[in-house]
């Protein structure tokens, strides 16, 4: 079955069957979603506030990121300023499954 989805979207499905969590975003990357993985848990949001709302998540500084705003203006994609705080990239994808990503 192939499923076609066009517009602006960041969403993510949970299989309780496969006990499976898939997270996507729009090809354009207008909407965003960021995540990273705390305390055994992958924790996401379209929001980085939202992430450190989680008492697990630590708001350090990404001195690569850092290093890459003063070189080019910018944090490069994937990274963000937060230490492993990663934004996922336009039209992709993140599966993940007992602890483990792709």
């Amino acid at each position: 079955m192939s499923v076609k989805l066009n517009g602006q979207f960041a969403f993510a499905i949970w299989n309780s069957r496969d006990e499976t969590l898939f997270l996507a975003r729009d090809r354009l990357g207008v909407r965003p979603l960021f995540y990273t993985q705390a305390g055994g848990a992958l924790i996401f949001a379209s929001e980085i506030k939202a992430i450190f709302a989680d008492p697990r998540v630590r708001g350090e500084i990404d001195p690569v990121a850092l290093n890459q705003i003063f070189s080019y203006w910018s944090v490069l994609s994937p990274r963000t300023v937060y230490r492993g705080v990663v934004e996922l990239p336009p039209g992709h994808y993140v599966l993940a499954r007992r602890g483990k990503s792709r």
